[in-house]
C-alpha cells in the first residue's frame, strides 16, 4: 500500500524509517580535550549514502561531551566528538551508532 499524503493511513511512525546499518566501534577519541575543539573519527558503514540520517550514543558518562554523526561520503560516517569544556581524558569507550533513512513508500 502506497503513501498518500493527507489521507488516512495505517502506517505508523516507525515504518517511516530504513535502518541501513547500525553497529558498535571503538571510539578513538581518548585523549585530553581543550574546551570547544573537537575531534572526528571515520567509520567504513557498507550501504550508507549522503542524505542519511547516522544518530550516535557514547558507552561512557558524556557530561561535557557532546557526539553526532555524519555521512561524509558513500559507505562512510564521520563521529564527532564536540566537548564544552576542556577534560582530561575520555578513555576507552565505545560507540554505538545507527544510520536510517526515509522509507521510499513515504517519498
Amino acid at each position: 500500500m502506497a503513501f498518500t499524503p493527507g489521507a488516512a493511513s495505517p502506517k505508523q511512525f516507525q515504518d517511516v524509517w530504513q535502518i541501513v546499518a547500525s553497529g558498535t566501534v571503538a571510539g578513538t577519541a581518548t585523549g585530553a580535550f581543550t574546551a570547544n575543539t573537537s575531534q572526528t573519527q571515520v567509520v567504513s558503514v557498507a550501504g550508507v549514502a549522503l542524505g542519511d540520517i547516522v544518530e550516535v550514543a557514547i558507552s561512557v558518562d558524556a557530561t561535557t561531551k557532546q557526539i553526532s554523526g555524519y555521512v561524509n561520503a558513500a559507505g562512510s560516517i564521520t563521529i564527532l566528538y564536540s566537548p564544552e569544556a576542556s577534560i582530561s581524558a575520555l578513555g576507552a569507550h565505545n560507540v554505538i551508532y545507527s544510520v536510517k533513512r526515509l522509507n521510499a513508500n513515504y517519498l
